[in-house]
């Protein structure tokens, strides 16, 4: 493996290739702060492939500073004739111990070392199994996860999506997963969240209910919690006459101060009344606070848990 320092031409350096890329396609926002104030330091590895100069490391630093417009024309980098296992393995635990590397991007190494190095399956399962932590029930799913939009595969990699919830994602409909990338594209999604609208989706996967809810996902204009609320009405279609049930025996109860935490989405077995009291408040006041909590509503509150 012959290989050189010298000075590349940006325009013959192929950007976009993802042939060695491991790392989400969202940059670290420390990096785009230091790229941008300080413009480019440092040097990038690049293959030399005939085509042009392939990255092997630097990916998403060259990506900010062509966005940013702050590309140089030339920059100082370690070209290689070729790539050797060794040398793409040593970088890849390397970001494993940084913990720099999500689901997509293990399986993403995975493919990488399989196609580029051709080992024997059983090391390449044991690769999968022992350094990248793959779990079995994904190995042979590579090229389904490999085809996912780039937005959600994005969005899988940086919130470091479990597998099990992932296998969950492959079983819906492809206008689903496509509707699921516009819908963590167009907003911010909490993980919590996300968890909660793909198990909705897995049990509505195959009912008539697929194209309304790829329609609201596809509705930029709402959060997250809208878009969970909206898919859980569709999944739980006698959700809302139980809340507004719900939230009138609240607020009956809501008086003199006390206070009802329910569980919105009626998935916990309890609920409080809270009743304040101050150390300034006499007996008379806290024993009619306690004897004005109908009890009657209270029982049917605990009905609909």
């Amino acid at each position: 493996m012959m290989n050189c320092t010298e000075m590349v031409e940006t325009d013959r350096i192929i950007l976009d290739s993802k042939r060695f890329k491991i790392s989400p396609d969202i940059p670290d926002e420390s990096l785009e702060i230091s790229l941008v104030k300080h413009g480019f330091l440092g040097e990038v590895n690049l293959l030399e492939d005939g085509n042009g100069f392939v990255p092997i490391t630097g990916h998403n630093k060259l990506k900010v500073l062509e966005r940013r417009g702050l590309l140089p024309e030339r920059i100082n980098a370690r070209v290689f004739s070729e790539v050797t296992f060794n040398m793409f393995y040593d970088r890849l635990r390397l970001k494993l111990l940084r913990d720099e590397v999500g689901p997509i991007g293990r399986i993403s190494a995975l493919h990488i070392i399989g196609k580029e190095f051709s080992p024997e399956r059983r090391d390449l399962e044991k690769i999968a199994r022992e350094v990248l932590s793959v779990p079995e029930f994904i190995i042979n799913k590579t090229e389904c996860l490999l085809n996912l939009p780039v937005k959600l595969s994005d969005y899988l990699d940086s919130r470091k999506v479990p597998y099990k919830l992932i296998r969950d994602i492959l079983v819906l409909s492809p206008e689903l997963v496509n509707s699921l990338s516009v819908f963590v594209s167009g907003c911010q999604v909490k993980i919590n969240i996300f968890k909660k609208i793909i198990e909705l989706l897995f049990d509505l996967s195959g009912s008539d209910c697929e194209g309304s809810c790829a329609e609201i996902l596809r509705d930029s204009t709402t959060g997250d919690v809208e878009t969970y609320s909206a898919i859980y009405l569709l999944r739980y279609p006698c959700y809302s006459e139980q809340k507004k049930s719900a939230d009138e025996l609240i607020s009956a109860l809501s008086v003199n101060g006390i206070t009802v935490e329910f569980p919105e989405y009626f998935e916990r077995d309890r609920f409080f009344l809270k009743i304040p009291v101050s150390g300034k408040d006499k007996d008379k006041n806290i024993s009619e606070r306690l004897n004005g909590v109908h009890m009657g509503l209270v029982l049917k509150l605990k009905d609909m848990l």
